[in-house]
This record gives C-alpha cells, structure tokens and sequence, in this order.
C-alpha cells in the first residue's frame, strides 16, 4: 500500500491518503492503520484525527472514549478499563482491558497493592462460568 502522507503527523499518528484507493486513513508510529474507512474527503478524515491526536478524546469518560471508537469503526483500538488510556494493545482479562501491569493489578487490588475483597472469586467466576480469558494482545482492523 502507497501511503502519502498529507501533512497531519502529530505524536504517534499520522493522517495519509491511500494513492490506490484515494481513501484517507489514521495510521499510528509503526505504521498499524488505526482507522482506514470509506471517507473520502480530507475534512471527514481530519475530523476524527483532530478528536484522536489534539486531545478531544481525552476529554471523554471511559463509556464517551467507547463510543466514539464504535460511532466511527475504530476496531485496532481499545480503552483502559482503569485508565481510559487509548490502547493498541494490552491486557484482556475476563472482559476488560488493562494498558499496562500496573492498571492489570489495579483492576483487582486498592492503591496499597491489597486484592479487593472477592476479587479472586469474581474473577475465577467470570473465567470458568462466562468463558473468559486472560491474554495480552494487540487489536487489530
């Protein structure tokens, strides 16, 4: 794929143009296509990059951060269920998301590293009674 890149780069994301499609995308520091959909002009694109990168997002709860992942198709991205953290990748641990080991543990534990009363319970209840998993991965579109 011949991306051109149209002059939007800030932090890890690039705003480009694909030249055989002629379709814009988002595109994060290792070149992973954060978003890449059937939206054809510039403006439609930079819309969504400026709320991604100039920090629009940031201004969002968790559930707002959820949303507009889903109201604009971004599936390689995911939101910290501790710290609402954008994510590319991370941890799944019996439906949630964690960034980093830190907010992994401070989804089971108080700011003193104590696990919550039946943290262990609810978590091995949500292993084995609704099929869970626990993994690190990388969300790819």
């Amino acid at each position: 794929m011949n991306k051109n890149h149209i002059g939007y780069q800030i932090g890890d994301f690039t705003l480009y143009m694909d030249d055989k499609t002629g379709l814009y995308g988002i595109s994060d520091s290792d070149g992973n296509i954060i978003v890449e959909a059937d939206y054809n002009s510039k403006e439609e694109m930079g819309e969504i990059y400026k709320k991604l990168v100039l920090g629009e997002i940031d201004q969002l709860d968790i559930d707002g951060r959820y949303e507009f992942l889903e109201d604009y198709g971004i599936d390689t991205l995911t939101v910290c269920d501790n710290c609402g953290k954008l994510m590319h990748e991370g941890y799944t641990l019996a439906g949630e998301h964690a960034c980093c080991d830190d907010c992994a543990i401070a989804l089971y534990c108080d700011k003193d590293g104590n696990v919550y009363p039946n943290a262990e319970e609810l978590f091995k209840h949500d292993l084995e009674e609704n099929d869970m998993e626990c993994y690190w991965t990388a969300w790819e579109g």
